[in-house]
């Protein structure tokens, strides 16, 4: 019994390594097709609570011009809850400490964390929660959020799987960042360059009207010495 009792442990764990790959290399395949972020990330939190079997997840990205997170994506809140927690303070709750710290927040017990870091959270419906930033390189563009709603000690391959879900994020975050600065520049330049067609225009206009004045000038002063002649 002891041995069926450890195989079957095994197994499990087993099992559960597999999702947490299947779901890391299914984000990984979405993120390399496609520069839609609201796809990446609705695409991650549903396999994200599917595996790890959390009621809720979310994903905030940093406004870097107002410094404020901005609730981008998120799997499980209610329609009630969303408006309330839309825009966050770095180190404000507990998505904004995980920004702020640079770190991993773990929560498994809601009523012994302060108050002032949960205040929005517990209005989720909350016990247990951990909030995992977002980098691309060394810069902290967003959060990553998994919450339940029943008291729960997350594992640490559960964190790991955060982690490395919030990494495959910042990729496409990244990715996206350089595509709309390309694009953008990409108009630019057309827009110079319609900018430099139509200057060329003019000025080959004015040239060619230069000669034709040119022209009739020159046909004036043959006319007046062929009157002066006359005269």
């Amino acid at each position: 019994r002891r041995l069926y009792r450890e195989l079957t442990i095994q197994h499990e764990e087993l099992k559960k390594r597999t999702e947490e790959l299947s779901t890391l290399c299914e984000v990984d395949r979405i993120s390399t097709r496609t520069l839609d972020l609201d796809e990446v990330m609705n695409s991650g939190l549903n396999k994200l609570l599917e595996v790890t079997g959390a009621d809720s997840g979310d994903v905030y990205l940093l406004d870097e011009k107002s410094g404020e997170l901005i609730l981008k994506g998120q799997k499980g809140l209610s329609p009630e809850v969303v408006p309330l927690i839309e825009r966050l303070k770095i180190g404000g709750g507990v998505a904004g400490v995980a920004v702020q710290q640079r770190s991993p927040v773990i929560i498994n017990d809601i009523e012994k964390a302060p108050r002032s870091m949960t205040v929005y959270t517990r209005k989720t419906g909350a016990k247990s929660l951990v909030s995992v930033p977002i980098k691309v390189r060394d810069r902290v563009v967003g959060v990553l959020d998994l919450v339940s709603h029943t008291l729960r000690t997350f594992s640490k391959e559960e964190v790991e799987l955060l982690n490395s879900l919030a990494n495959q994020i910042g990729v496409a975050v990244e990715n996206a960042r350089l595509y709309e600065n390309l694009k953008q520049t990409n108009l630019e330049l057309q827009k110079r360059l319609k900018e430099l067609e139509e200057f060329y225009d003019l000025a080959v206009g004015r040239e060619l009207r230069m000669i034709e004045l040119k022209k009739e000038i020159e046909k004036l002063r043959e006319k007046l010495k062929t009157l002066e002649g006359n005269g």
